[in-house]
């Protein structure tokens, strides 16, 4: 596995959208920035006789925090419908000073997909001051639909703020239920829903046209 190694300048800031499957190395000198968005399905190729379980991830992504008051924003959308795929892991490594490194995942799911997610941060020994976050929330659309989230932390200092959280769950019926009380019919009311489902996240990022075209690659990814 190549793994392509990114480094982000001290005082620098960057925005990178990654849209196909592959690892990363993005190292952050001091007062670096980076704002990582990632969306994208294995290929065939590499799932077509494997298993989430399985099968090695095709893609890691790695953030070095190497500079003091480095800082990251990480955000993970992701769709899938039939028999699509994905297996991924991040890790966020602190080992600079007051550096931030927030992780915010998300996965919807229809009919047999699946996906499998491990999410790690790391705060090395003498260090002061970092905070990591992360968050995965999936939202299935079927039974048969299945989604492993797997969280880690490694916490080696005192002062810091660490924590993790992860959720499953399918679409609210009462929240539909209510949206077709408004007039919808199902199938509008649950787009709705699945539409909403991303549209926090997508709010954040900073670029609004890189925004506005994942919010239309999500959907072709589910219709």
């Amino acid at each position: 596995m190549t793994t392509q190694t990114i480094t982000i300048p001290a005082n620098a800031k960057k925005l990178i959208f990654q849209n196909e499957p592959g690892s990363h190395t993005i190292i952050l000198e001091p007062n670096a920035e980076i704002e990582y968005v990632m969306s994208f399905k294995d290929t065939p190729t590499s799932t077509a006789t494997t298993t989430p379980e399985t099968a090695s991830p095709s893609s890691i992504i790695q953030f070095e925090l190497k500079g003091d008051n480095s800082k990251a924003r990480i955000y993970g959308l992701f769709a899938g419908k039939n028999h699509d795929q994905v297996k991924f892991e991040t890790r966020t490594i602190h080992s600079g000073n007051s550096t931030s490194a927030h992780t915010n995942v998300k996965t919807l799911l229809r009919d047999e997909a699946k996906s499998d997610y491990f999410g790690l941060i790391r705060i090395e020994k003498h260090t002061t001051g970092n905070d990591g976050q992360l968050s995965h929330d999936t939202m299935l659309l079927s039974k048969q639909a299945k989604s492993k989230s797997v969280p880690a932390l490694e916490i080696e200092a005192n002062d810091v703020k660490a924590g993790h959280s992860a959720s499953v769950g399918q679409v609210d019926e009462e929240a539909l239920f209510y949206l077709r009380s408004r007039g919808l019919t199902e199938i509008q009311a649950r787009e709705l829903m699945i539409e909403g489902f991303f549209e926090e996240m997508l709010m954040q990022i900073s670029d609004q046209e890189m925004a506005s075209t994942l919010r239309e690659s999500l959907k072709k990814s589910l219709t």
